[in-house]
């Protein structure tokens, strides 16, 4: 056995298996020579204890032995379930040629194991390769697919007695899905107890299946092991155990024969044989430790933490260090040192590379977010079925928080939301995007608490990748624009002909020499009706950018308290009525601060103009429940019951008689706006009876985390 010297110049084996062997050795000896000389002191008195401890002993021994096969065996098997060229053969896409076959496995893997029956198959039981006889293929086959990708490592059943197996799940490194197994199987053939008794100095051993004989009766406890017997005589004696598999099933029975422990000593020989038992197995128990310590743990757990301690380096991005092996390192573990520290390498570069694409991925997954968010289209992306990015204009459309819309079904996260054609037939816009690029029509969208809107949408599809971009851009207000100009349009005739006939009226007037008075009078009435024909006008220029008067161009929280308070502050100095603001507190509601500010000047304004002069003009916020309540109250002629409902359309007017300016636009565009926002707008009696209170009801909101209270 080739030899090196460690630190303190002692000779120890080169390789871990002899030095595993060299400690096994030195174990066995120092245990058969505790046995023997226990066995002959404890001579008649303790015949059957000692025979018991004897035959545990070495069925302990031979499950030891077997384990070292296993080990070996599970390495050779490991290696190739862990090669990445084994993994991709594993595939029926990819068969490996016979040259291949021929070098790296039936030339390699039978000669490095000792193996007479090897099943190479993938995770469907389709063999790629096989060797030994056909019931022992199959018998691996089914053990290897019931594993569901685990392992297994042990005593086996076969079809002519017991055997050593080895199966694990082909994987490839890194590891990746299982596609297959690999599994080998060895019998307890002679060959292989031959080398039980040479190591351990019993007079034999034996293997058999388990069906040949039944022990009923168990004469000791044996870990691994199911029934044991123990038979003696002629200065022998043997053991037969049910030796147990990985389940816990026994597997075939196993006898290991040895010398009477007991035979030709005598009680004289008890006293010293203890002495020398007690001084033996306690000499032999530190020898074995401190060989075990010194020579093997003590170099594997170095290497452990030198491994540990350079993986997480490299994991952390630090400077990497490469691994060097120290003096007495046995070949096996300077071997994988080197594959080691190599994969360290390779790792801390990838790490590296990782971090900087990651880094990058941000940075674009951040800019694609602004701009994605900033945009005032709805844009819901679908992969797979399931939405991944929704911004909030999509939101705000389809009715539905960004978070609930994320990570549901598409169909799931756009239900919220009815969609109908022109026609008014039911659209799945869901189930449309996800058939490819398309050009929707035009579709109405409907979410409770909220007016239609209508949209123009289109979809982008890959496919390939499983996603599509649906992008719906809000056309409500061009659409509502068109058809108000032509309503407006209609009006314009008779409502612009009024003032200019007036005016025409009094031009003649002045044209004739009329007294002074009378044509002061004319000019007066004359600058009457223009400035009544201006404030048409301006109410008919209003009603013609509809656009940007009813629908919300943007929503977000609006502190309504906070704008209540700056439009009463706005007409203190333009009007003799005294104003009044009562608050409630904050009160948020969800939408568009200029359009809501519109809606609450147009109250304000209908306010003034029909309240008698010096008369006072409350305006009020509050939350009741869900809501926010808005409202503004004077103390006018008030509105009969019966027109309360009519005053909000549009170019309606209930007192024409009074002579006031106007063609009944300012309710009708308090009215869209606020039901553009999801709101009503009512006309109750005040407290006192006296005059009218609109309130406008709106659903409420959150407070913007950059305000403060």
């Amino acid at each position: 056995m080739a030899e090196v010297r460690a630190k303190r110049g002692r000779p120890v084996p080169r390789t871990l298996r002899g030095r595993l062997s060299l400690v096994v050795l030195t174990g066995s000896i120092a245990a058969v020579a505790v046995v023997a000389f226990t066995t002959i002191a404890l001579s008649g008195l303790f015949t059957q204890a000692i025979a018991a401890e004897t035959a545990a002993a070495r069925l302990g021994e031979f499950r030891s032995f077997l384990a070292m096969k296993v080990e070996s065996a599970d390495i050779q098997v490991l290696n190739y379930a862990e090669w990445d060229d084994f993994y991709v053969h594993t595939s029926p896409d990819e068969p490996p040629s016979e040259q291949w076959m021929t070098a790296e496995v039936s030339g390699w893997l039978p000669t490095r194991t000792e193996a007479e029956t090897i099943a190479w198959l993938d995770r469907s039981g389709r063999i790629v390769y096989s060797t030994g006889e056909a019931d022992d293929v199959r018998a691996l086959v089914r053990m290897a697919l019931g594993l569901n990708g685990g392992s297994l490592r042990g005593p086996i059943g076969l079809s002519h007695g017991p055997a050593v197996a080895s199966i694990r799940p082909v994987t490839g490194w890194p590891s990746k899905p299982y596609v297959g197994y690999v599994a080998i199987a060895q019998y307890l053939s002679p060959k292989m107890l031959d080398g039980f008794v040479s190591t351990t100095g019993a007079r034999g051993v034996s293997a058999s299946p388990a069906g040949e004989r039944v022990i009923t009766s168990s004469d000791v406890t044996a870990e691994g092991w199911g029934g044991v017997e123990i038979r003696g005589g002629a200065g022998e004696f043997s053991v037969t155990g049910e030796l147990a598999g990985p389940g816990g099933e026994v597997v075939g029975l196993v006898t290991v024969r040895d010398a009477d422990p007991m035979a030709g000593h005598t009680m004289r020989a008890l006293a010293l044989a203890s002495l020398l038992v007690v001084g033996l197995t306690l000499a032999g128990g530190v020898s074995v430790n401190a060989l075990l310590r010194r020579m093997v743990s003590r170099p594997v757990d170095e290497i452990g933490t030198r491994v540990r301690v350079a993986v997480e380096t490299a994991l952390s991005g630090a400077g990497y260090t490469p691994l060097q092996s120290e003096p007495g390192t046995p070949e096996e573990l300077r071997t994988t040192l080197e594959v080691v520290d190599a994969l360290i390498q390779r790792l801390a570069a990838r790490q590296t590379e990782l971090e900087r694409a990651a880094d990058e991925a941000r940075a674009a997954e951040e800019r694609l977010r602004i701009a994605v968010d900033d945009s005032t289209e709805a844009k819901v992306l679908v992969i797979d079925g399931v939405v991944r990015l929704a911004n909030p204009a999509a939101a705000a459309l389809f009715g539905r928080p960004v978070g609930e819309m994320l990570g549901r079904p598409a169909a799931e996260a756009l239900g919220t939301a009815s969609v109908t054609t022109e026609a008014g037939t039911p659209f799945g816009l869901a189930q449309a995007a996800s058939s490819g690029d398309a050009e929707l029509p035009a579709l109405m969208v409907e979410v409770e608490d909220r007016a239609p809107r209508w949209v123009e949408a289109r979809v982008v599809a890959h496919p390939e990748q499983g996603e599509y971009l649906i992008t719906a851009r809000d056309v409500t207000e061009p659409r509502r624009l068109g058809e108000l100009r032509e309503e407006v349009l209609q009006l314009v005739s008779h409502d612009l002909k009024s003032p200019l006939s007036v005016i025409a009226g009094y031009l003649d007037i002045l044209e004739t020499r009329a007294e002074e008075a009378t044509r002061a009078k004319a000019i007066d009435g004359a600058r009457r009706g223009t400035q009544r024909m201006n404030a048409l006008l301006d109410d008919l220029v209003n009603t013609t950018r509809a656009d940007e008067l009813f629908a919300p161009r943007s929503m977000a929280p609006v502190r309504i308290d906070r704008l209540a308070e700056d439009v009463v502050a706005s007409f203190e100095h333009t009007t003799r009525h005294p104003l009044r603001f009562e608050s409630g507190g904050p009160c948020v509601a969800y939408g568009d601060e200029r359009r809501l500010r519109q809606a609450l000047v147009n109250l304000v304004t209908n306010a003034i103009k029909y309240s008698p002069e010096l008369r006072p003009i409350t305006v009020g916020v509050r939350e009741e429940g869900p809501h926010v309540l808005l409202h503004v109250e004077d103390e006018g002629p008030g509105v009969p019951e019966a027109d309360r409902l009519c005053v909000f359309e549009r170019f309606y007017r209930a007192d024409v008689s009074e002579g006031r300016p106007g063609i009944g636009l300012g309710l009708y565009i308090v009215r869209a706006i606020v039901t553009a926002h999801g709101g009503t707008v009512r006309i109750e009696d005040p407290d006192d009876g006296a005059g009218s209170r609109f309130v406008i009801e709106l659903p409420r909101g959150h407070a913007p985390e950059r305000d403060g209270d």
